[in-house]
């Protein structure tokens, strides 16, 4: 099987193609011997890699011309995934019917990954956090709920 993978996330380019597999090789520690953040997904994508008996990764524009086949599937993938996040939400707090597609959730990974994302935040966006229609929910996550209220 051949697979062609487009991505306009430089990041996701660099898992794959470079620093993942720097990580595997140091145990998903950071040149400090930190754990990085996302180790097991970022795992999951390179066993995922090793699947398909040719895989090809390229990068491609993000939100530029949507005319050809991969500006097409580019600007698919970003409405989708903008869907799924706001059906998590919905999901999470009760705002109503979700569209799901495929199955997603928060588990107990994607919790961990939002505090620690959000315990990175400056002060001063906290307050903007605070001082917002921003507050806790019971995973200790900030949540904003002024579109599902």
């Amino acid at each position: 099987m051949k697979v062609t993978i487009y991505t306009d996330s430089q990041y996701a380019f660099g898992v794959a193609h470079s620093f993942g597999r720097l990580w595997k090789e140091r145990g998903f520690l950071t040149s400090h011997g930190t754990k990085i953040q996302h180790g097991q997904l970022v795992n999951e994508l390179l066993e995922s890699l090793t699947l398909p008996l040719q895989v090809a990764i390229v990068k491609c524009s993000a939100h530029k011309n949507v005319t050809d086949d991969v500006g097409r599937g580019n600007a698919f993938a970003d409405e989708i995934a903008k869907e799924t996040a706001k059906d998590v939400m919905n999901r999470m707090y009760g705002a109503g019917p979700a569209r799901w597609v495929g199955d997603v959730g928060m588990c107990e990974d994607t919790i961990q990954g939002v505090k620690s994302l959000q315990a990175e935040a400056s002060e001063k966006e906290l307050n903007v956090w605070k001082e917002s229609t921003g507050k806790l929910d019971e995973n200790g996550c900030w949540v904003d709920l002024s579109e599902h209220q």
